[in-house]
């Protein structure tokens, strides 16, 4: 079974990032604290805050971060259907 991106949910993100995503159709959620749980049922409730210019992360790396690790696999290795049902 496949399922489509069609929103991204991040804490911060460059101007580079956020130009790319848009570029690529996706929608972009701002949501900077809570579990992933929270923040797609936040989602489905229509509770984010798009992202915009008023939190965009300026410049290049200002955090000096290397990441959480885990490489995008989520608890566990894997990631879970989300239940987002794509629009289009």
């Amino acid at each position: 079974m496949m399922h489509a991106v069609v929103a991204v949910i991040t804490g911060q993100l460059g101007s580079k990032a956020a130009q790319v995503l848009n570029n690529a159709g996706l929608k972009i959620y701002a949501c900077a604290t809570g579990t992933v749980q929270e923040a797609i049922d936040a989602l489905k409730q229509d509770k984010l805050e798009s992202f915009g210019q008023n939190n965009i992360q300026p410049g290049p790396g200002k955090m000096g971060g290397r990441g959480m690790g885990g490489g995008g696999r989520g608890r566990n290795g894997r990631v879970k259907d989300a239940g987002l049902k794509q629009e289009r």
